[in-house]
């Protein structure tokens, strides 16, 4: 018998707490949207919009009015203010550690671990941004976007965070749902 120890088919391994998150402790990661870079790298999050947290003075709440990067034990390393007017649709870290954040209109924020900006490309579709074109759902993969638009088309975008070469090229039409 192995104590502390769970198999998994002809192997075994075990869990080891290495050190506590030092994030608030009154805090579920339920009322926020949170991504994590490969290999125990950055840790991202934001506050979802509707999320209401009972019983924390207003004042207190840095994440009501930021995004946070945070290191691989919780500690703040970086904030960016946080316009929740803006429609956030999703957001997650290149193998380069550039947190790329999308949004709904097609606009891109690209952050490195401190929070600080470090491209500025332009909208993905142009501006204004045509209305078949809004963006409803992305994923981050290496240092390429993909993004599903509201008319079940999916794109992708390479060589993030490169912005000298920066258009969405067609990948397919996702017919299931028509």
């Amino acid at each position: 018998a192995l104590l502390n120890w769970t198999e998994l088919g002809e192997y075994s391994y075990r869990q080891i707490s290495l050190y506590d998150m030092e994030w608030e402790d009154e805090l579920d990661l339920e009322h926020f949207y949170v991504v994590a870079s490969k290999f125990g790298g950055p840790i991202a999050r934001v506050m979802k919009p509707k999320s209401l947290i009972m019983g924390i003075v207003h004042d207190n709440q840095l994440f009501r009015k930021f995004l946070t990067i945070h290191n691989s034990s919780g500690r703040i390393i970086g904030k960016v203010p946080w316009d929740f007017d803006k429609e956030f649709v999703g957001m997650g870290w290149t193998t380069d550690e550039i947190l790329v954040v999308v949004f709904k209109t097609g606009e891109l924020d690209l952050y490195n671990i401190l929070g600080e900006k470090v491209a500025y490309p332009p909208p993905v579709f142009g501006y204004p941004p045509p209305e078949n074109k809004e963006i409803v759902d992305c994923e981050v993969f290496e240092n390429m976007l993909i993004i599903l638009t509201k008319e079940n088309y999916f794109y992708y975008i390479r060589h993030l965070p490169n912005t000298s070469n920066f258009r969405p090229e067609l990948i397919a039409k996702d017919d299931r749902n028509s």
